[in-house]
């Protein structure tokens, strides 16, 4: 409740600032939408947690593990910046890949690429891509 009353005084002070002239319009709608979106993100953010389980028929154990390293090592969490767990960017690719309307070469190009990692480092190692430690995969 605290929030919404936060939210609701920062919507106040927003249109004040509106019709005093202080900002435009554009930037008066931008705003008034970004802070209208903040009374959807806690709930969209609980169900993102990572309690969220892969779906079986998109990843393997395997892909599935690949996938979070890989990301992982790409998008790593900074202070300044949140990585790929903090944005559940697996089960986002997952979402994706379960879309109808995601291209079926795309989907194919998404899931053979977690193969190809796992056959570079068999290739060039002589591991799994599993077994590898982070001097390795970088």
């Amino acid at each position: 409740m605290k929030k919404e009353n936060q939210n609701h005084t920062e919507k106040i002070q927003l249109l004040r600032e509106f019709q005093a002239g202080k900002i435009d319009r554009r930037t008066f709608l931008m705003h008034l939408g970004a802070l209208s979106s903040l009374v959807f993100l806690p709930p969209m953010l609980s169900q993102c947690k990572d309690n969220i389980k892969r779906d079986q028929s998109v990843f393997s154990e395997k892909r599935w593990e690949i996938l979070k390293i890989v990301q992982n090592h790409l998008f790593p969490s900074s202070k300044d910046s949140p990585g790929v767990k903090e944005i559940n960017a697996a089960i986002y690719l997952q979402n994706v890949l379960l879309n109808d309307q995601t291209d079926k070469e795309d989907k194919e190009f998404i899931l053979n690429g977690l193969d190809w990692v796992e056959e570079t480092a068999e290739e060039v190692l002589n591991k799994t891509f599993l077994t590898l430690d982070v001097p390795q995969i970088e």
